[in-house]
Order: C-alpha cells, then sequence, then structure tokens
C-alpha cells in the first residue's frame, strides 16, 4: 500500500511540476521587486501579447474565423506558440468546433476555455516567460520546393524553448546572495546570444500556402550586422540596482541593465532613430531621401505595418495639394482582393525599405505653392487594411510622427 501510496505522491509531483508555480505565474508578483522593469513592460506589446489586451490580435483572429471557419480560440491556440507559449493546450481537436457549432460543453471545450482564462497566458510575453528560458533547441524547418521564397524557417515558440525549474530566473547574472524569492542563474542567450532568445519569436513564419509573414530573423542574417536586438529595442546599458526595495543583510550591487520596453512606435522614438531623412528642392522638383540604418527591413514584423509619406503642397498656408507614398506589403486572396497575409494567396507586392536601402522620391514641385511640408507616419496596421479587419482601437487608428519638415518654395 505505501509503495502504491508512494507512485502516486510522485505523479501528483510531476504533474504538479507541469503547472507554473503560483509565485510566478503573473508580472504583478515581480513588480514588487523589480518596479523599473515592470514599469516599462507594461507599455510593450509583449504585455499585451493575449487576444483579451490586444484588439488588433482580436480582430484578426475574428476575420480569420469569419473567412476560414476556424473559431478564434482554437486559432488563439495555434498562434499562442509565439503569443502564449506557455499555455497547456497547444490546438483544440474536431470535437472542441462540434460542441461550438451545436451549443454543448464538453472536456475539448473546458480544456480550451480554461487554457485561454490562465492567468499566465493572459499575461502576455511576461518575466516567467523569457526569464525561465532554460536553453533554446532550433531545429530546421521542413525545405519546400514549392515555396518560391525558398527559405528554411525553423521552430518557434514553445517548440524551440525549454523551461526550466520555476523558481530559478535566467538572464545575465551569476546567483546573488541577496536573491531570496526565487533563484538565478547565468545562460549564454541573456549575454552574447541573446539574439537566440528574441528569434525563438521574431525569426520568420509563412502561411499554409508557403507565402512568408514574417521574416526579421531571415533579414538580420541577411544584414550580416553584428548589433543584437536588445541594443535599440531595450536601449543602452545603464547602472542600476535591479531590486532596490529589497531589504537584506548583504549590500546591493550595481549592475549593468537595459530598460524592458521592448520599444515599439507606441512607446518610442526607435522609427524616428531607424531612417535617415533628408529633402532638396532643385531644379522644380522636391527630392525626397531616406536611408534605412537597421539590419531588418522598415517596417518589418507583423505584415500589416506600414510607413506613410506625406507631402503637402501650400499657397499662403493652404494646402492646395497632398502626394502620398506608402510603404507596405500587399498580400491578396485567391480572388484577388486584399487581405492578411496569415490567409492570403499571393504577396503581390513588398514596398518596405530593405535592410540598407538608399531610396530618393522626385516629386514635381505644384505651380503657385509657396511652400511644401512633408510629413513622415508609422500605422501599427495600414490604412487600407482598417475597414477590412474593422478596427476601432486609437491605439491601432492614429498615426505615430517620424519625421516632419517645412521648405520654402
Amino acid at each position: 500500500m505505501r509503495f502504491v501510496t508512494l507512485i502516486f505522491l510522485c505523479f501528483l509531483t510531476q504533474l504538479l511540476g507541469a503547472k507554473i508555480d503560483e509565485r510566478f505565474a503573473k508580472s504583478e508578483y515581480c513588480i514588487g521587486c523589480h518596479q523599473e522593469q515592470g514599469k516599462d513592460w507594461k507599455t510593450s506589446l509583449h504585455s499585451k501579447s493575449h487576444m483579451t489586451k490586444n484588439p488588433l490580435y482580436l480582430k484578426t483572429l475574428e476575420y480569420i474565423e469569419a473567412k476560414k471557419f476556424i473559431y478564434k480560440e482554437v486559432q488563439s491556440l495555434r498562434c499562442g506558440k509565439c503569443h502564449n507559449p506557455r499555455m497547456d493546450t497547444k490546438d483544440a481537436d474536431i470535437s472542441y468546433s462540434l460542441s461550438r457549432a451545436y451549443g454543448f460543453e464538453n472536456e475539448e471545450s473546458k480544456k480550451v476555455s480554461e487554457a485561454l482564462k490562465d492567468s499566465t497566458s493572459q499575461d502576455g510575453i511576461s518575466c516567467i516567460i523569457c526569464h525561465n528560458v532554460e536553453k533554446i533547441e532550433y531545429k530546421a524547418g521542413d525545405t519546400n520546393s514549392s515555396n518560391p521564397h525558398k527559405k528554411t524557417h525553423r521552430n518557434s515558440g514553445f517548440q524551440a524553448l525549454k523551461f526550466g525549474p520555476n523558481d530559478v530566473m535566467v538572464g545575465p547574472f551569476e546567483e546573488s546572495y541577496r536573491t531570496t524569492y526565487h533563484k538565478m542563474k547565468q545562460v549564454p542567450h541573456f549575454q552574447e546570444e541573446v539574439n537566440k532568445l528574441c528569434f525563438a519569436c521574431h525569426y520568420s513564419s509563412q502561411n499554409d500556402k508557403n507565402i512568408p509573414l514574417y521574416e526579421t530573423g531571415i533579414e538580420y542574417e541577411r544584414s550580416q550586422s553584428t548589433e543584437k536586438c536588445v541594443e535599440c529595442h531595450m536601449g543602452k546599458q545603464e547602472i542600476n540596482i535591479i531590486a532596490p526595495n529589497v531589504k537584506g543583510s548583504t549590500p546591493a550591487i550595481q549592475r549593468p541593465t537595459r530598460r524592458h520596453l521592448f520599444a515599439g512606435a507606441r512607446n518610442s522614438d526607435i522609427v524616428k532613430q531607424s531612417l535617415k531623412i533628408s529633402l532638396e528642392n532643385k531644379s522644380g522638383f522636391l527630392h525626397v531621401l531616406l536611408e534605412n540604418i537597421t539590419p531588418h527591413k522598415v517596417p518589418t514584423g507583423f505584415s500589416g505595418r506600414e510607413i506613410e509619406i506625406e507631402v503637402l503642397y501650400k499657397k499662403n498656408n493652404q494646402i492646395i495639394k497632398k502626394v502620398t507614398k506608402k510603404l507596405n506589403t500587399l498580400y491578396l486572396d485567391r480572388h484577388g482582393r486584399e487581405t492578411i497575409s496569415y490567409i492570403a494567396d499571393e504577396l503581390k507586392s513588398d514596398d518596405r525599405l530593405d535592410l540598407n536601402e538608399k531610396r530618393e522620391y522626385t516629386i514635381q514641385n505644384v505651380d503657385g505653392a509657396t511652400q511644401v511640408e512633408v510629413n513622415f507616419w508609422y500605422r501599427l496596421i495600414k490604412e487600407s487594411l482598417i475597414p477590412i479587419l474593422k478596427i476601432e482601437d486609437e491605439v491601432y487608428l492614429k498615426k505615430y510622427p517620424i519625421y516632419s519638415k517645412e521648405l520654402k518654395l
């Protein structure tokens, strides 16, 4: 009897070990000590990777549901390999769809519901996601001769991330004697191999038609840059105490740290820093010159991003003509209509600025104009996709300023 009990307890321990310790399940528990990091993280899209926190993500899932008859909850599980990599349930079988279609509850629907309501998953890409990755194991993706892009895509998200014990937080530093709440472990992917951690989710992906969705990692490798993602997206190192309000008999150690903004257009000026822009008025023409000084395309990442160049010709401060140029991608469905990349049949065009590319737009000046104003704007979702996805949230409707200058003619 004792033997049976022992076996049961061992099994129970294993089962519970698969769950995240409640002490580390939500970022709010970490913020008690790591206030500055938590404050930054809350402004990032990492904190909004769950469909309940991100209106654009939710609208995208709803659009896929309407077009492909895949319930948004099921698609969320599949996208969860990167959006919520510690979600227990990775996919749903046909019984879930049947339960939804016929309005009854079964074990599969309960499992899916619990997974999507899990507090750690709803917390997004939080502390326990990145700082509990013990190692990363990449594998080459299946080669496909029918893929016109001839790119090799690797496993991503939870497929590549191997998590360690819940109470061991990994990072760039060795164990500290001041750590009482959790243990620490120094790992290469928080030091010289830090890009490896970023590219677990930001390397590349393609849809079931082999159409590329994003290829930030591939773009970076093509650039042969030695820059690390964190140098731009987490900023320069500053000497700080990581958890200044932790009390203890051992003096606090000052260490080189970075911001946890995971900087984007919403919470930083990173897009302004990614481009060199200059204007020249010569021989009746306006020359708009731009250069991408980043080791990836601009915009990169989510394929619906857009940069808009707005040229306003004015006479006595009144606009008399507007010229617009856009840097974006265009995806089409099988009927030739614009759609989102995830369910597209064709990538029709890609007019984004390539890595290290220099580009010039030449625009003939307007007769009678006395000045010209040039504005660069960044959109989190391209203008033409707003009505398609029925976007209403102001964060995704607004244009984020990159550059503005006026010249006299």
